[in-house]
């Protein structure tokens, strides 16, 4: 995607300054691709935390509404930051090719992978993405032994517990529900 150059005007999030500048970030592999974005892994040069970097194109936001979009789902981000099972906005940044949103960084994976997987034993996304093979291999749920009856009333019971506190406290309704959009933490709850 491209994520070269200095991005400025940093956007402070419900956590606080994460960080002020894309210079204070380590980009890495991509991890995800939505239609009219890019989502890479990063690690905060001061510490090596990480994050998940959505980098937005600006010339793929064309007209109001698409404008507008963004600006709900940040919106909305922000009003969630608390909520269980929402991953949480760390920061916003821009220039003037690209807008960046500074997420939480969840290792396990998309649900989707752990589906496809079913009860195969082997790498978690987890140790993929670090390279090492040992990170996150004593999780149990999900990473370990795929989606069976148990762990699928699990992953059932997260996402509902997140779409109520969305819609009861929030007024938040989310219609974009799909395998692919529900990210696992490393302990392999969603």
């Amino acid at each position: 995607s491209g994520c070269s150059g200095s991005a400025s005007s940093a956007g402070v999030a419900a956590g606080g300054d994460w960080v002020t500048g894309l210079d204070e970030l380590l980009l890495g592999r991509q991890i995800g691709r939505g239609l009219t974005c890019t989502v890479l892994v990063g690690a905060r040069r001061s510490d090596g935390a990480r994050c998940a970097l959505k980098v937005i194109e600006r010339r793929c936001v064309t007209g109001e509404k698409a404008a507008l979009r963004i600006l709900r789902e940040k919106e909305a981000l922000l009003a969630a930051y608390d909520a269980p099972g929402v991953v949480r906005l760390l920061g916003t940044l821009k220039d003037e090719a690209r807008l960046y949103f500074v997420l939480e960084y969840l290792n396990g994976g998309e649900l989707l992978w752990h589906i496809r997987r079913g009860g195969q034993r082997g790498q978690s996304p987890a140790a993929v993405t670090s390279g090492n093979a040992s990170v996150g291999d004593e999780a149990q749920g999900l990473r370990a032994t795929g989606i069976d009856a148990a762990a699928a009333r699990i992953v059932t019971g997260s996402v509902v517990l997140a779409l109520d506190h969305l819609y009861d406290r929030l007024s938040l309704l989310y219609r974009d529900l799909k395998p692919t959009n529900i990210l696992v933490p490393s302990n392999g709850v969603p």
